[in-house]
């Protein structure tokens, strides 16, 4: 799940204190516009000086006021931004010693002071400490990733990091001072782009088998417990990406099927899956890759394949999905393979 970035409370100049990134498969490749629960899309700010060299995808990370992206082209594979009411600031400068190749993903420990990204390219999985721009590169790993990492999510306390990598997921002990610790014993899952843990850190989802589709299980002192049962409506697709409600209560599923693209299911800590949602009134079209709640918890967006490439829509969690926002007056123009609420 993403963890809610903070930033000014007069964001691009709008009444709103909240704004949404958009990483997407065409230049500019980034993309940010000032959102609001009450109004929805506001103004897009200017495209970044130095914007990422390709595509921006997987999970997007927010430390102090910097926006940090993973970027699929050239060196240094990885870029970040100051971001203020004025939108983008001056691009910061890359790590020193940068990621091996190209990044499909970042994200920043719940203190900020860290941003580890995953990659397609060994050791897959690096991470720099952070303070308003890259400090120095912890070690990599002991045992290595082994292949793609396409998802991270820091556990709520800090002292986990949750990888997704091509043909599983895996689980390390973290600490700031130290970086990459034990390799934990890991559930049986297959590839999918982003696990999430639950707000309390008791609970983990991630994408399951070719018949489960998602693989719910507590977890407690570094292991984790016996799955969940399967939903009572049950899944019929793999899920690329899953989410929490910025409650807990209810879990929120980005499908890789036009049939089913997104649907969520009430969700209790400890006990696993609820009764499903309805499905939003105007569905997604094409593929589902992205998945996130507003920081209020009163929003939630997907990024999908077909125009126009976001949606977002009012959430409670007692009602489901509410209308569907109107579409940003300078949309995006391609797939959106990246997003992120950013709130005061």
């Amino acid at each position: 799940m993403m963890r809610m970035g903070i930033i000014a409370s007069a964001y691009l100049g709008l009444i709103s204190s909240n704004a949404i990134a958009l990483g997407f498969e065409s230049s500019p490749y980034i993309a940010l516009f000032g959102f609001s629960t009450a109004g929805g899309f506001g103004t897009r700010a200017s495209n970044p000086s130095s914007p990422p060299s390709n595509v921006v995808r997987g999970a997007l990370a927010f430390s102090g006021t910097d926006l940090i992206v993973p970027d699929g082209g050239t060196t240094p594979f990885v870029a970040a931004w100051p971001v203020s009411p004025a939108g983008f600031g001056t691009r910061r400068a890359g790590p020193s010693t940068p990621p091996a190749g190209a990044t499909v993903s970042a994200t920043e420990s719940p203190s900020g002071n860290a941003v580890v990204t995953g990659g397609n390219t060994s050791p897959y999985l690096e991470a720099w400490q952070y303070s308003s721009g890259f400090g120095t590169k912890y070690a990599n790993p002991a045992t290595a990733a082994g292949a793609l990492v396409s998802g991270l999510a820091f556990h709520p306390s800090g002292n986990y990091l949750l990888s997704n990598r091509s043909g599983g997921v895996d689980l390390y002990d973290w600490s700031h001072a130290g970086g990459f610790g034990t390799k934990r014993t890991s559930p049986a899952s297959t590839s999918g782009i982003q696990a999430a843990w639950h707000p309390s850190g008791v609970d983990m989802i991630c994408h399951a088998s070719a018949t489960d589709y998602a693989n719910a299980l507590p977890f407690s002192g570094g292991s984790f417990g016996t799955r969940y049962a399967n939903p009572a409506t049950a899944l019929t697709t793999s899920v690329n990406t899953f989410g929490f409600s910025a409650s807990g209560a209810a879990v929120f599923m980005a499908n890789n099927s036009a049939g089913q693209p997104f649907i969520a299911y009430r969700y209790t800590a400890g006990i696993g899956y609820g009764t499903k949602y309805s499905d939003p009134g105007t569905p997604p079209t094409g593929l589902t890759y992205t998945t996130g709640v507003s920081a209020d918890g009163a929003a939630i967006f997907v990024g999908q394949s077909g125009t126009p490439f976001i949606n977002v829509y009012g959430w409670t969690d007692l009602g489901g999905f509410g209308s569907r926002y109107a579409n940003a007056a300078s949309p995006i123009t391609n797939s959106c393979r990246a997003a992120r609420f950013l709130a005061l």
